[in-house]
């Protein structure tokens, strides 16, 4: 189940009942704080934590990395320095020797950035969308999306991930103008939508999981990790996710072997198997190849145990041996 992501602080709360049973019409054998874990994982991003007033902020940000200088292999450029107000602004390259400094921009910006480049793309190979598809068809479009000119923005596939529940909601279906005022309300709603949900979790005694403790914890993680290199040039780092080729069924049936066969731990509450919270390790750490877009968490979850639908000649295919035969 994909759970709508709101601008406003009022169709959240509206919508909450609503949202939670369906929730548990798709998986009856979760509760209320795992329904409010998958808003804390859509909207903390959108926040961040102010040390001086001990509360949450808006942050409707995103840091992308800006190629300011394209490698080209000719080029008697030796040596480049950006300034700016007079001091050298810190710059990095990556493996292909373009010159890049990070930048934040809203995601106002971004969604604009998104558009952009899907509507470059129909026009430069002089086509149009077909019958009934819309902008929202290729927000994810990974060839779109990850497509590079020479300067400008460079779009981690990864990180994009992040960003499409707030995309999905923010972008029109069609056309290259975006809402500002309903941007604008957003930030405005944030901070209480976060409360919110929040205030719903301190209620069922479970404030652990809250966007307030995530995004302080997180606040005071990167203030520890800049103060240990206030002297270094940044690098392009992201977390790289594992690469699998094959179908999602086929991964689907592989793991869910490997898990039953004790090579592979799946996540646990309350010493039960959790289906929901497995399949959301999967997705944060597996790039699935043969996909065009990648899979949803409820794809992921229906690909493992009783309703992976891979046929069971493909299944004879495979013979792994238990983890304790091999360690006997």
């Amino acid at each position: 189940m994909e759970i709508p992501f709101y601008l406003s602080f009022k169709e959240l709360e509206k919508n909450y009942p609503i949202d939670l049973l369906r929730w548990f019409e798709y998986y009856p054998d979760s509760d209320e704080v795992d329904f409010l874990k998958e808003l804390v994982n859509q909207y903390y991003y959108c926040l961040e934590y102010d040390f001086t007033e001990n509360k949450l902020v808006p942050d409707v940000m995103i840091t992308l990395a800006n190629c300011i200088f394209p490698y080209h292999e000719k080029s008697e450029c030796r040596f480049i320095a950006a300034y700016e107000n007079g001091k050298q602004k810190k710059v990095f390259w990556d493996e292909n020797q373009n010159v890049f400094e990070w930048k934040k921009i809203s995601m106002m910006e971004y969604a604009q950035h998104i558009v952009k480049k899907i509507q470059g793309y129909f026009k430069a190979n002089a086509t149009g969308f077909a019958e009934n598809e819309t902008l929202h068809d290729y927000i994810n479009h990974r060839e779109i999306i990850t497509s590079d000119e020479l300067f400008g923005y460079r779009i981690d596939y990864s990180l994009h991930q992040t960003t499409l529940p707030f995309l999905k909601a923010y972008i029109p279906l069609q056309g290259e103008t975006l809402n500002a005022s309903l941007f604008r309300n957003f930030n405005f709603a944030i901070v209480r939508m976060a409360e919110f949900i929040d205030q719903k979790l301190k209620s069922l005694q479970s404030f652990e999981w809250s966007i307030y403790h995530r995004v302080k914890l997180q606040a005071q993680s990167q203030l520890e990790k800049d103060g240990d290199n206030n002297n270094t040039i940044q690098a392009v780092s992201y977390i790289q996710k594992i690469k699998v080729n094959g179908s999602l069924q086929a991964w689907g049936y592989i793991l869910t072997e490997l898990m039953d066969k004790g090579y592979i731990e799946p996540q646990r509450k309350n010493g039960k198997l959790n289906i929901q919270g497995t399949a959301k390790m999967i997705l944060d750490h597996f790039e699935f190849t043969k996909e065009e877009f990648q899979p949803s968490l409820e794809s992921v979850r229906q690909s493992l145990f009783t309703q992976n639908k891979f046929s069971s000649d493909k299944q004879n295919l495979f013979r792994i041996p238990s983890f304790r035969q091999l360690e006997k």
